[in-house]
């Protein structure tokens, strides 16, 4: 059954939340806002309830009733479009996520690819016009070994060692620093 784009469900698409133009607010910082906390649907329920007999004489002005009525009508349409907006969203943000995961491991393939056709007799010349793709992914290996690095200081630190010297293991990678010749010192041939 097709989902209504005006009433999305989670996991939709479609969804067309131009209701909520007319009274959409874009603010800078959210901060000093108030939150609803529990109880507000009971309190809003004697406001109503109590209106037509108490308000008068309660001081309690029909135009406030009727904004709040109008707040609440315009949060549970914006309620509406969270829950399948908050489901799209999560689902973009992985789905971009694992494409750039692939992408990252495609460019790595392809510099690690020209690094060994560049050791070829005749083929020098292929890494340089590779350069931007295999400096990419140095710099990669080089972010990730500054990691490894810093996590096993703070490791060392928390263990009480006192010791500021400590040194994440090495390990061989393709991703070395290419040598005069172009080529990153890794003997892997295919």
């Amino acid at each position: 059954m097709a989902s209504d784009p005006k009433n999305p469900q989670a996991g939709d698409f479609s969804i067309d939340a131009s209701e909520v133009q007319a009274f959409a607010q874009e603010i800078d910082d959210a901060q000093g806002l108030r939150t609803e906390h529990p109880g507000c649907e009971e309190a809003i329920e004697e406001i109503a309830t109590n209106q037509p007999g108490w308000g008068a004489k309660a001081g309690v002005a029909s135009t406030d009733v009727d904004q709040i009525n109008e707040c609440t009508q315009e949060i549970e349409t914006c309620d509406k479009y969270l829950v399948a907006t908050r489901k799209l969203d999560k689902l973009l943000t992985n789905t971009r996520a694992v494409a750039v995961h692939k992408r990252e491991l495609l460019m790595n393939l392809v510099a690690e690819t020209v690094d060994r056709h560049g050791k070829l007799p005749g083929n020098e010349t292929v890494v340089a016009k590779y350069g931007k793709t295999r400096a990419y992914r140095s710099a990669i290996a080089s972010k990730g070994a500054k990691t490894r690095k810093r996590n096993a200081k703070a490791e060392a630190a928390e263990q009480g060692e006192g010791s500021t010297t400590a040194t994440a293991p090495t390990t061989a990678t393709s991703s070395a620093a290419p040598t005069a010749n172009g080529s990153n010192g890794s003997s892997t041939t295919h």
